[in-house]
Formats: C-alpha cells, structure tokens, sequence
C-alpha cells in the first residue's frame, strides 16, 4: 500500500515538469529570431562639391591646378543644382541631380558649344574622397573672390553711370551756352577729347602674349583677349593649355593682369 502511494506521488511531481518542458521548447521554437542589419554609410557630398569634382574630372586638373589660378577662376550658382565656372571665357555648366552631375562644355578638339558628358556621383567621391577638405576650402576661396570681383564691378558701373549722368549735364549746358553765343563751334575741345577716347575704347586691338596672338573683343561690358586663332579667352586658354608647365602658367600670370589692367 505504501508502495502504491509513493508511486502516486512520483508521477504527480513529474506530470508538471514535463508539460512545464514542453511549453518551454514551443517557445523557444517559436520565438523570432532577431536578425542584425548591417548598414552600410555611403560618403556624401554637397551639390556644389559634387559640381567641382566633375569639373576637375572633365578637364583632368587637380586642386593644385585650379588653387593656382584662383584669381582667374569665376563660380556661379544661377539656378539651384546648376554651376558654372569659367576663366574669363565660355563657361562650363555643371547640372547636378540625385546621382549624377551633366557637364556641358565648349569642346575645344571638335568645336562643339554644347558637348556633354555625365559622371556618377559615386564614381566623383571615390576619385576625390582625399580632396574633400581642400575642395571645401578652394569653393570657400573661390566663392569670397567672386563675391570681391562682383562688389568691384558693381562700384566700377555706378561710377560710369555717376560720369556718364555729369558729362550729360554738362554737355547739356555747353550746347544751351553755344546756341546763343554769336560765335558757334561744332565742337569743343573737351567733346572732341571725349569722342577720341570713345574711339579709342572701341577699336580693336592686337596683343602678343605667351607666343600667340590675341585681340580685344567686349564681353559684357568688359574688354578681354581672344585668340586669333581658336584660342578661345586668353584667361582660360592659359589655365587649360598643354604647351606650358604650371610653373611657365604662374610666371606669365603678373603679365597677363597687367595686360588686363591696361585694357579696362
């Protein structure tokens, strides 16, 4: 009897912990397994990094190579994804999208004014990705002298139209002083001055320079040099030019501002 009742007991005790075993191991079947992502962080840059790049890109130039004709190099920024830089000459467009960058640019080889070509974003910030701080720091530079050249010129044009609003007055009361006077001049001495300085301004003139030859043409108000001889602007001509070495570039550099400054 005794014995019957400790066998009772026993399977009492075991009963539990089996169907207690038993759940457990649904759980475990059951539960989901957490799964680790690994994300991968892909370099990013601005628009206007991405512009730069692609620029340097199409026309194989370093930071070096731009950083040395800082002075001559002109930004824009005309439209929200688009970029221009130029040298003085025919500017290269750069339009940037989510993971692209359009260049159009002025083909010098086949003439073409609207050649393109597209690089991949990605492909940019491989190429340049140890030149990210030293482009941050050339657009820094290059964006500040833009701001300086566009503050000169617009002083240079208030004052021309400060001249030009004198010399009208002026004029004005010459011609009001001569009509009755009985002694009539067609011109006077100062007019005659002016017209041969307008003359002057307007004709066109022939510059040697680094061997080639060059003449005057109006862009916007502002004389530059052309090539005779599909040179293109001499600014940018000498920045992209094969014929010379960047040290032969640097020397001619006071030359060229001081051409510039003689003919503006």
């Amino acid at each position: 009897m005794k014995k019957a009742t400790a066998l009772i007991a026993t399977a009492a005790l075991v009963l539990p912990l089996a169907a207690c075993g038993s759940n457990s191991a649904k759980e475990t079947a059951t539960k989901p397994v957490a799964v680790k992502v690994q994300k991968t962080n892909q370099a990013k840059v601005s628009n206007e990094d991405a512009a730069l790049m692609a620029y340097m890109a199409l026309n194989h130039k370093t930071i070096d190579d731009l950083s040395a004709n800082v002075d001559l190099m002109n930004w824009e920024n005309p439209s929200k994804n688009t970029y221009k830089i130029d040298f003085g000459g025919q500017p290269t467009t750069m339009t940037v999208s989510q993971n692209d960058v359009k260049v159009t640019y002025t083909d010098a080889t086949t003439g073409a004014t609207n050649a393109t070509k597209t690089f991949t974003k990605s492909a940019l910030i491989k190429q340049y990705k140890d030149d990210k701080s030293a482009i941050n720091d050339l657009l820094a530079d290059v964006k500040n002298d833009t701001a300086a050249k566009e503050s000169s010129s617009d002083n240079a044009k208030s004052s021309k139209v400060s001249k030009a609003t004198k010399s009208s007055t002026k004029a004005t009361k010459t011609s009001s002083k001569s009509s009755s006077s009985s002694t009539k001049n067609d011109m006077t001495d100062e007019e005659a001055s002016s017209m041969s300085q307008a003359d002057k301004a307007n004709a066109t003139q022939t510059v040697s320079f680094a061997g080639h030859s060059w003449h005057t043409s109006k862009i916007g108000g502002t004389t530059v040099l052309v090539g005779n001889n599909g040179e293109g602007e001499v600014g940018e001509w000498l920045a992209n030019t094969s014929e010379l070495t960047d040290a032969q570039k640097q020397a001619l550099l006071p030359q060229l501002q001081s051409i510039r400054a003689s003919l503006n």
